[in-house]
């Protein structure tokens, strides 16, 4: 996960039709995660970069074991993704139940592409 910065990804065209309309890998900027999403819990808990072992969460306190099995929202990208409203995807996650750790990333970078012989 990440607080700010940019990633690559195919931007699509929204729209009607049968097949949405894909450009070429672009670099896509986005700021701070809106309040409640979990992307900006870890940044409120440590502005800088980190992990959260989740594997050690049985010796965790009863709040948080609560909190770690809970479904939150952190933002979402893949390969494509849609323009202009990519900022606000969020997928519904259970981090105890999924992951055995989280990375943050205080400000992300896009990847850049090898040059091609």
């Amino acid at each position: 996960m990440f607080g700010r910065g940019s990633f690559r990804a195919r931007r699509i065209w929204p729209g009607p039709w049968s097949r949405p309309r894909a450009g070429a890998v672009v670099s896509n900027r986005i700021g701070p995660a809106r309040v409640g999403a979990v992307e900006a819990q870890l940044a409120t808990a440590n502005p800088g970069n980190h992990l959260v072992d989740l594997r050690s969460a049985a010796n965790a306190p009863t709040a948080v074991q609560a909190w770690l099995n809970g479904r939150h929202g952190m933002r979402s990208f893949g390969a494509m993704v849609p323009r202009w409203t990519y900022r606000f995807n969020l997928s519904p996650s259970s981090f105890a139940k999924e992951y055995d750790g989280l990375a943050y990333i205080a400000v992300s970078s896009g990847s850049r592409p090898l040059p091609i012989p």
